[in-house]
């Protein structure tokens, strides 16, 4: 389905063209029509009509792909956009989408449907990467005060694998907490998340520790007689496509279970891994503080 819309007035800025032609768009409810429906818009300029005939081609081209889902059908309430792309004619298009305005260079050689996919997908990005900062900045909000009011270590690490996978937008997560062995060495026994339901064995934490800042975990570091075999089922019997550890201090790490293969971590993400673990940190800090106090105290209690 094709529609032609003819304007008279093209002197006004693009932006503001483009938002006017997508607002026209939409009165005509043709937002609601079958994705592929394809709108040009042909404009006058009155310059040129007062000069000569007018151009065989039109000066701008809007074509509507839409709408264009933004979440996946999973979601109880997926989100859906229409989709304008504005082609000025001098090598970069115009693409609207709500009240979203960007500009962008046109691909040499690329058809409108390849360029609409393209921005759709670019659509997409940034909607996921906006849900995931709204829910970390409201999530966050709630785990630091349900950290702060936490009595000792234990509530702190349900608190973590509680609150992690869903502040960072990830499937699952398992903290890694050191315990002494009888031979004199440290090993990392694993916690995992509810939605882990799996026994991993403990790692050795010299081979393992420290790590100064959040890093993946390969698949060949889980490989047999490697420091993180232990780990290797997360990939083999979860799905796991990718593997982060954030280190807890220097004797912990919480490990974040991913399976989505196409997840990309972007900067922000791992400064959203690196402020929880600072924050876990700091709980760890007041922790041990006051249980050296009322040692303290304890002890000059027992002298007196």
């Amino acid at each position: 389905m094709a529609c032609l819309l003819h304007f008279a007035d093209a002197g006004a800025a693009p932006p503001f063209l483009c938002t006017t032609l997508a607002k026209h768009v939409e009165r005509r409810r043709l937002e609601d029509t079958a994705p592929g429906v394809v709108v040009a818009v042909a404009v006058s300029d009155p310059d040129a009509a007062a000069t000569g005939p007018q151009p065989a081609q039109p000066r701008f081209h809007v074509i509507q792909f839409g709408p264009i889902p933004l979440s996946g059908s999973s979601e109880r309430s997926p989100t859906e956009t229409p989709l304008f792309l504005l082609d000025t004619g001098a090598g970069d298009m115009l693409c609207v989408s709500g009240a979203e305005l960007r500009r962008r260079p046109r691909p040499p050689g690329a058809n409108m449907a390849q360029i609409a996919e393209l921005e759709a997908e670019s659509m997409r990005a940034r909607h996921a990467a906006a849900q995931r900062k709204r829910k970390f900045d409201e999530g966050f909000v709630v785990f630091v005060e349900q950290s702060n009011r936490v009595e000792s270590e234990a509530e702190l690490h349900d608190a973590l694998l509680y609150h992690a996978p869903d502040l960072l937008g990830v499937f699952g997560a398992v903290l890694l907490l050191p315990f002494d062995t009888d031979g004199g060495g440290t090993k990392l026994h694993a916690v995992p998340h509810a939605r882990i339901a799996m026994r991993l064995d403990p790692l050795d934490a010299s081979a393992v520790l420290p790590r100064p800042a959040p890093a993946p975990i390969t698949r060949s570091e889980t490989a047999p007689e490697r420091a993180f075999a232990a780990l290797a089922p997360l990939f083999t019997e979860t799905r796991a496509t990718q593997l982060i550890s954030v280190p807890l201090g220097e004797r912990a790490l919480l490990v974040l279970v991913e399976r989505r293969a196409d997840r990309e971590f972007s900067g922000e993400d791992w400064f959203r891994m690196q402020s929880v673990a600072r924050h876990a940190d700091r709980v760890l800090e007041r922790l041990e503080l006051r249980a050296r106090l009322e040692f303290l105290l304890s002890t000059a209690r027992q002298q007196t």
